[in-house]
Order: structure tokens, then C-alpha cells, then sequence
């Protein structure tokens, strides 16, 4: 009888004691919004490129729509997660701002106010908005050298390209707290990010110093719990992915731009991607602006009495060098108008196809050849 009184007194003590760390975690206010978590929606990760989303919004909205039986809130909320991430600006504010920030894209577009959404200094003004430390500063610019065949230049291709980078912690919303109420005015500096101390100079001489607050880092703020996924760091390790579209005929070191790709930290605005683009070597053709120059070895009886031949070009399509009863000389140079690169903003006009003709001489002509050739020559 005993035994059974304290297994029962047992029991109530950690009913308590689990009633009582439920209502802690019921407490816990997470940054982010499961119910508004669009990759958790459509069954992606958030390193799922834009095909991989489309897909997956297919399959959800079939199996969904409300004209199959399926539940119309879900439906919507799957439209809705596929409206933010299938569009690259909107999918780069969500991720790096989550609801908020597209809210707050939203009021700029109201507002006609046109650029790019800057998330990181809505949350500066939010979180870190003691001490006169906002900063709306962002990263330096990140080049990275693209090389590209010279037939993908003439034709043009995108390109899926994978990036590994340091990305604002998504749960904590770059705070490195557990939750909203672990994310606290610093109480060495009553959340203003600097200590106020006063220097005597001499006798009755006084100045006031303004330091930043070594507790909090001069963000005054503080995580009471750190964030279980980043450990308190703020920001994590993460890879993305970005489709470059190379244009038909872009230049030699052109530039194509992803604004906001680079490293993320919570302090300032991550600073653009720049691919540059470098001509791999073709092993015919070289390259000179709009011009394509190409060397043709021919022999010398098609020198001396003519020849028709194709090259194939860089997208496949033949090139006809007819030389049908002429003669050519080594050295000779032939221009091929339209045959060229195209113009990057004029696609339908071309520079010119320039091909110097070679003449290979045999190595020793057999006495047969050489009366032949003191014959007509």
C-alpha cells in the first residue's frame, strides 16, 4: 500500500512538472510563422531551385483544388506560397524578411516606389533600434568569373549555378535569440548600444565618452536563450541557387548582376552577386567584337584549281566556302557578312564570319609532277 501511495505521488509530481514545461513552451513566441513557412507549404526545401517549385506546386494544387474535394485554405495558402517563391525578387525579401518583409514590398509598390526592397533596413529599424546603430550599408559586391564555350555565346544559355554562402539565421530572423521575449534591451546599456562614462580631464574638468557596450556588442539587444538552430551565432551555413541567363552575343567581360546574393549578416544588407563573363578558347574559331576569325588549311591543287567545301558553324548550321574555279592564294582573306556573333540588343544583325585561307605545300613533289607542273605553269 505504501508502495503504490509514493508511485502515485510520483506520478503527480511529473504531471506537474510536464503541465508546467508545456505552459513555458506554449509561452515561446517563434519568429516565424509555421502557418506562413511557403517552402514547408509546397513540400520544398529552401534550397529548391525554380523548376523544383514549380513541380511541386503542380502536384499540390492538383491534388488540392477545391474542384477535386480538396480544402480550398489549403489550396489558397499553396497559391499564395507559389505567387512569393516562383518570383526571384519577391522569394530574396521572404527569405531574408520573411511576411514582413513582403508586406512591407507591398507598401513601397502601393506607394509607387520603385527598386529593390531593402529587408535588412526595416530590421535594423525594428530589432536593432537602439543607440543610433542603424546601418543601411550593405556587404561589398562579390565577382566570381563565369566562363563561358564561345557556341553558348553565339547561342545564348542559362545557366544553374550553386553558391554556398552564409545566410541569416531564418528561425531566429538573424537575432540569435530563442524567441521574441528572449531578444532583450541589454541591461548594461538599457538597450541604447553605448555606455555614456565621464573622463576627468583636470581639476573641475570634465568630458563625456560614448563607448560601444562590450556586453552587447553596441546592438542593445541581447539573447536571454540562444536560438537552438544557430546557436546564438545569428547567422548559419546555407547554398543557393541562381539561374544566369546569358544572352546571344554578350561581350567579353560582361557582367550580369543578382542584387542581394551575397554573404547575409545581420548588421547590413548582403551585397550583390556579379558573374563575369570570360570566352573559354574554341579550337577553329577565335573571337575579335562582333567578328568570328577562323584559319582554312587547304592543299595546293585546291589552291590552283578551286574547291567547295563547309564548315560547320558554332551552332551546328553549315557554312558553304566556294572557291569553284578560282585560285587562292595562301594568305587570302574572305569575309561571310551575317556569319558573325549577333549584336547582344539586336539579335537579328551579326558581325562577319572572317576566313584566311592556308595553303599547305606538300613536302617533296615525285618527278611525274614536277613535268606536269612545268607544263602548265
Amino acid at each position: 500500500m505504501r508502495v503504490l501511495l509514493i508511485l502515485g505521488l510520483l506520478a503527480l509530481c511529473n504531471a506537474s512538472w510536464w503541465s508546467g514545461s508545456k505552459a513555458v513552451d506554449d509561452d515561446d513566441e517563434p519568429f516565424d510563422d509555421e502557418a506562413q513557412d511557403y517552402y514547408r507549404i509546397l513540400e520544398v526545401s529552401p534550397e529548391a531551385t525554380g523548376a523544383e517549385i514549380k513541380r511541386a506546386y503542380r502536384r499540390l494544387s492538383l491534388k488540392n483544388h477545391p474542384d477535386k474535394g480538396g480544402d480550398e485554405d489549403l489550396f489558397q495558402q499553396i497559391s499564395q506560397a507559389y505567387e512569393v517563391l516562383s518570383d526571384p525578387n519577391k522569394r530574396r525579401v521572404y527569405d531574408l524578411d520573411g511576411v514582413d518583409g513582403l508586406e512591407e514590398l507591398a507598401k513601397r509598390d502601393a506607394q509607387g516606389q520603385a527598386g529593390f526592397h531593402d529587408p535588412f533596413s526595416d530590421m535594423f529599424g525594428g530589432f536593432f533600434s537602439g543607440g543610433g546603430r542603424r546601418r543601411s550599408d550593405k556587404a561589398p559586391d562579390l565577382e566570381i568569373p563565369l566562363f563561358v564555350s564561345l557556341n553558348d555565346l553565339y547561342s545564348g544559355k542559362t545557366f544553374t549555378l550553386t553558391a554556398f554562402k552564409q545566410k541569416r539565421c531564418k528561425r531566429c530572423r538573424g537575432t540569435g535569440a530563442r524567441t521574441k521575449k528572449d531578444f532583450q534591451d541589454c541591461p548594461d546599456c538599457q538597450g541604447q548600444g553605448v555606455i555614456v562614462r565621464m573622463v576627468q580631464l583636470g581639476p573641475g574638468m570634465y568630458q563625456q565618452l560614448h563607448e560601444p557596450c562590450g556586453r552587447c556588442g553596441g546592438k542593445g539587444k541581447i539573447a536571454a536563450r540562444k536560438c537552438p538552430k544557430c546557436g546564438g551565432a545569428r547567422v548559419v551555413p546555407g547554398v543557393d541557387t541562381y539561374e544566369v541567363v546569358v544572352e546571344r552575343g554578350v561581350p567579353e567581360g560582361h557582367r550580369i548582376s543578382i542584387p542581394y546574393a551575397g554573404d547575409e549578416s545581420p548588421e547590413r544588407a548582403a551585397g550583390a552577386v556579379t558573374y563575369v563573363i570570360h570566352t573559354m578558347p574554341h579550337p577553329t574559331m577565335r573571337r575579335d567584337g562582333q567578328d568570328l576569325h577562323m584559319e582554312y588549311v587547304i592543299s595546293l591543287r585546291e589552291s590552283l584549281l578551286g574547291f567547295t567545301k563547309t564548315v560547320e558553324h558554332l551552332d551546328g548550321h553549315e557554312i558553304v566556302l566556294d572557291r569553284t574555279g578560282k585560285v587562292t592564294k595562301s594568305g587570302l582573306v574572305v569575309r561571310y557578312p551575317g556569319e558573325g556573333m549577333p549584336l547582344k540588343d539586336v539579335p537579328s544583325e551579326a558581325g562577319d564570319l572572317v576566313v584566311k585561307f592556308r595553303v599547305e605545300f606538300p613536302e617533296k613533289l615525285t618527278e611525274e609532277q614536277i613535268k606536269g607542273l612545268e607544263g602548265v605553269l
